[in-house]
């Protein structure tokens, strides 16, 4: 893992799995400081990517459009 982010991301997904339980606010938001629907994205992005799914993404546009002077 290459980050501290990624690491935190990956450790309330394996706290969520051990625990068996559903990602309740009380886990995201006072331990991990986010809300249950972050929870559920990271979540979601791991179960689909692995750990690639844990990094930032992106926010610059895939396309720039032709600009219009």
């Amino acid at each position: 893992m290459s980050s501290e982010i990624e690491e935190t991301r990956f450790n309330l997904i394996h706290e969520h799995e051990r625990t068996g339980e559903s990602v309740t606010n009380n886990i995201c938001r006072r331990k991990y400081g986010v809300s249950r629907k972050t929870c559920y994205k990271w979540k979601n992005r791991y179960l689909a990517r692995g750990i690639d799914g844990l990094k930032d993404n992106s926010r610059k546009p895939h396309n720039i459009g032709h600009r219009k002077v």
